[in-house]
Parts: C-alpha cells; sequence; structure tokens
C-alpha cells in the first residue's frame, strides 16, 4: 500500500496534529511490553527477545482497543442500554447522534497497531542474520504474517467504524512523510487489504510457521469477512470454509464440545476452548492487565450499562428442543446475562464474569470465534443460492445429514449454531417468496443471541443494510429499543441517512 496522494488540506492538518503524539505513543507501549521480556530502544531487533517483546506490545494495544469495541457496538445497536448510573457520554452514545469529543470513539488505539505492525515489519529480516539460532526463516514467516494480519483487522475494523482510513506510510522517515498520506473510503481499503492479505496466504504460505503463531488474527477468517462486506459471495466462502479448516484439519468446529452447560467455558478459559476460540486478547489483574469492562457490568460494581429489554426478551423466547418451556438456557440466561434476585431480578451481562471466584478485570476477549465464521459462511451460502446449507449450518449441523453437502464433507461431527445448545430450529414457510431475504434475517438474529457482547452486531446491522439498500433496515432495528416513541422516532430519522452510522473522527 505505498501510492500516495496529497489529501485534502483540512484532514491533513487534523492527521499533522495527533499523529506525532499517536506514534510516541505507540513506541512507548511497544518498549513496554509486559507480556514478554522488556525492550529499551537501544537493544531494539538485535535477537529473538527483541522481537517478541515487540510482538507483544501489539497484544497490548489490542488490550487498549477491544472494551471500548465492545461497548461502542452495544451502545450503537440494540443490545446495551444505560442504567441510572452511566454517565453522559455513554448516554449520547446509546442514543445517537454522538460528538467526535466524546472519548469512547478515539480511534487511535487502531492506528498504534498499525504503525507498531510497520515498525517490527520494517526491522524483523535483520534479526534472521543476526540471531539465526533462536529466530529462524520460518519464525520470521510466522511473525510477518501475524504482523501484516493484525495491521489489516486494525485498518478494517477502523474504516468499518468512520467510514474511511488514512493510510500510514510502512516506513516513518521524518514525519514530513505524513504529507503525503492517503485518506481512503471504507470500500477503498477493504480492496487494499485483499491486495494485502491474499499473497500471505500464497507467497508467505508454510504449515510449520502457521502452527508458530495459533492465537493471531485468522487470515482466513479476516480475508472472508472482508469479500463478505464487499458482496464476493463466493470468495467469502471459500476462505471462511478454509478458516474453520486452519492448521491442516477441520479445527474450528460447533459440536458437541461446547453443548449445554459447556457453553460458558468458552468464555472462561478461551485458551483451553481450541476447537470454538480463533483468536482472543488475553487480559490478567495479577500482570496488570485489565480488562475494564466489568465494573460497566456488574451489579456489585459501578453498574451502568445493561442488556436492552428487547434482547432479553429474544434470548426469552427462544424455543427449547423437545420442550414446551421457553428460553435459551445455555448460551442466554446464566451466561450471556443473568438475574438479580436483589433488584427485583433485573437483568445484568454475565458474559465477562463468568468464572466463579476469579480475580476481577481479567475476563478475556474473543475477536474470532468458530461459531462466528459458521454463521458468516451460512451468510455467504445463502447469498448464493445455498439455501438449505445455510440452514443447516444455523440448526442441526452437518451430522445428521444424509448426503453431507460435498463442501462440507469432512464436517462429519459438526452440531449447527442451534443445535449444540438444544434449541429448535428455524425454517422457511412455505409461503415466503424471498428466502434469500427470509433466511438472512434470521441469520442475523442467530448472530445477535449466539454473539451478545461481543462486538459484531453494529457491523452486521451496517452490513446488511448497505447490501440492500435499504437504511431502514438498520434504522428500524436500533429504534425499537427505545420505549419512548418520540425518541425511537427521532433516532430512526437520523439513522435513515447512512452517513451518521459512522463515528466522527476526533
Amino acid at each position: 500500500m505505498t501510492n500516495k496522494k496529497t489529501i485534502n488540506i483540512i484532514t491533513r492538518i487534523v492527521l499533522l496534529s495527533i499523529l506525532p503524539a499517536i506514534i510516541i505513543s505507540c513506541i512507548d507501549d511497544l518498549f513496554d511490553a509486559k507480556l514478554g521480556d522488556k525492550v529499551q530502544p537501544h537493544q531494539h531487533y538485535n535477537d529473538a527477545s527483541d522481537v517478541w517483546s515487540s510482538f507483544n506490545g501489539i497484544v497490548l494495544l489490542l488490550q487498549e482497543i477491544m472494551p471500548n469495541h465492545i461497548l461502542i457496538d452495544g451502545l450503537l445497536s440494540d443490545q446495551i442500554q444505560p442504567t441510572g448510573n452511566a454517565g453522559a457520554e455513554l448516554v449520547t452514545l446509546y442514543n445517537h447522534p454522538f460528538s467526535s469529543g466524546n472519548s469512547y470513539i478515539n480511534g487511535s488505539p487502531y492506528y498504534k497497531v498499525i504503525i507498531s505492525a510497520n515498525d517490527v515489519l520494517a526491522n524483523v529480516d535483520a534479526v534472521v542474520e543476526s540471531d539465526l539460532l533462536n529466530y529462524d526463516s520460518i519464525t520470521n514467516v510466522a511473525v510477518k504474517r501475524a504482523l501484516i494480519s493484525y495491521r489489516s483487522w486494525a485498518y478494517f475494523n477502523y474504516a468499518r467504524l468512520y467510514g474511511r482510513a488514512t493510510i500510514i506510510p510502512e516506513v516513518f522517515e521524518s514525519i514530513e512523510d505524513t504529507q503525503y498520506m492517503e485518506v481512503v473510503t471504507k470500500e477503498e481499503m477493504f480492496n487494499r487489504l485483499i491486495d494485502d492479505l491474499t499473497p500471505v496466504l500464497h507467497d508467505m504460505e508454510s504449515s510449520q510457521a502457521e502452527i508458530l503463531i495459533h492465537n493471531a488474527i485468522n487470515t482466513r477468517a479476516l480475508l472472508g469477512e472482508i469479500h463478505l462486506e464487499l458482496g464476493n459471495y463466493s470468495l467469502a466462502e471459500q476462505y471462511l470454509r478454509e478458516a474453520c479448516d486452519s492448521f491442516g484439519r477441520h479445527l474450528y468446529k460447533v459440536d458437541g464440545t461446547h453443548a449445554r452447560n459447556n457453553f460458558a467455558s468458552i468464555f472462561r478459559n478461551p485458551a483451553g476452548a481450541f476447537r470454538e476460540v480463533m483468536v482472543y486478547v488475553p487480559f490478567s489483574f495479577e500482570d496488570g492487565q485489565k480488562n475494564p469492562l466489568e465494573p460497566y457490568f456488574r451489579p456489585d460494581f459501578d453498574f451502568t450499562l445493561e442488556p436492552t429489554d428487547n434482547l432479553v426478551s429474544a434470548f426469552g423466547q427462544q424455543q427449547r428442543l423437545n420442550d414446551t418451556i421457553l428460553g435459551d438456557i445455555f448460551r442466554g440466561f446464566g451466561v450471556s446475562i443473568d438475574s438479580i434476585p436483589w433488584l427485583d431480578n433485573r437483568f445484568f451481562i454475565s458474559k465477562y464474569s463468568l468464572e466463579p471466584g476469579a480475580v476481577p478485570y481479567s475476563a478475556d476477549i474473543i475477536i474470532y470465534r468458530a461459531s462466528d465464521i459458521h454463521l458468516l459462511l451460512a451468510e455467504a451460502y445463502n447469498r448464493m443460492g445455498e439455501h438449505e446449507i445455510a440452514l443447516i449450518l444455523m440448526n442441526q449441523g452437518i451430522r445428521q445429514i444424509r448426503p453431507r453437502p460435498v463442501q462440507l464433507r469432512t464436517w462429519a461431527t459438526n452440531d449447527g449454531v442451534r443445535g449444540r445448545v438444544f434449541l429448535h430450529p428455524r425454517t422457511v414457510p412455505d409461503d415466503v417468496t424471498d428466502k434469500t431475504t427470509y433466511i438472512e434475517d434470521l441469520l442475523i438474529e442467530e448472530r445477535a443471541l449466539e454473539l451478545a457482547f461481543e462486538g459484531k452486531r453494529w457491523f452486521d446491522l451496517m452490513r446488511i443494510a448497505n447490501r440492500r439498500n435499504d437504511p431502514s433496515f438498520l434504522a428500524d432495528i436500533v429504534a425499537a429499543k427505545y420505549p419512548d416513541p418520540v425518541v425511537a422516532g427521532r433516532v430512526r430519522q437520523h439513522l435513515m441517512i447512512p452517513q451518521n452510522w459512522y463515528l466522527p473522527s476526533n
């Protein structure tokens, strides 16, 4: 991504004013990588330990991104609402519109990841020569592959949140390099990322290298998601399916491993949920890396945010398999949300407080997991006209299907997203004429339940509304969370303008 075009003078002035601070902060974080051995600037990139310290510094930067990422997603969409304890900035995000001065919508952490990744990429090749015994060429391939994926993930999510992105020079020789930085639209950014990521799977392909860094951003999952955003459904299907078949086998499965009461184990111990979790951001109170989400959600802490009534109702309306009682009891009640007996059974967000006796602030945050990718894959199949495969992935899975779809013939143990938590399958009535739209609505509803409070919902609503060229899809769903019809009408009118979906740069 080296094409240069002078950006407009106003944008350039803003970027010149903030980039030095971002760069300095980024380098400070890079040299204080608490996940590995610390490295000082004068020791930088001399041996393997320097590379891993810098690499771990990028993981620390994701700790800065993900909590706000989840709060923004839930408040802008229809999943999280403020309590009476919430401050003005949270209430403003929930109510739309939001101002550029809101501290929760600061996009600089994404650029810290980008700048840090660029810095490491520019220097790691030399370490192969200086410390070949501990850092060989295969390891270097793995590190570079992971860094490109981290950088691309940061660009991708920034562009989705802000509607555009600025291309950062891969090498900074002086601050003057910033005067030629190019601002591109969201769609332009997506296409550039495809150009960046696709060669990684081919020119840098190595099964040995892929195994070395297993908790990095899954390149195929990211590519599949980007292609899905752009409407390249066959390519999205290819990469999303391959993402589940990572490391040379069908690794990431929606099967009986996390069925019934085991569903919560996905979030209690992401590192141990190797069939489900592709990549997560670790937090540890003991190591000084606190996850700040718990005080927002827990009744015995600040309790400034809670699940929306609509989401609670959606969990309550799920029909259990072979049971006349309604309610999603394996992934909904007791996992994503729970009730407070001493507050008239008021509901709170419990997904980040599931470990009994655990030190607060230590819950990990998942970026990609198997059911997320399976539902995106079902979305791609549905748009390709493969409606039955889409329903199979969402419902009972491949295990009981004969003959199995040829694309998924190795997925013999797949139980389906709803099947593994023993919910009744979703079906399409015979009188439905537009099966694609109907099934797509079901898939987006399912993602809201399966991935509640994981930072996915707002992007799902935007993707479908853009695909259909119908802003009312998003506007109606978000407006429905407000009990006051006057507020609901105002917010709906505001969100009928797609430009209002994106955060202002600050």
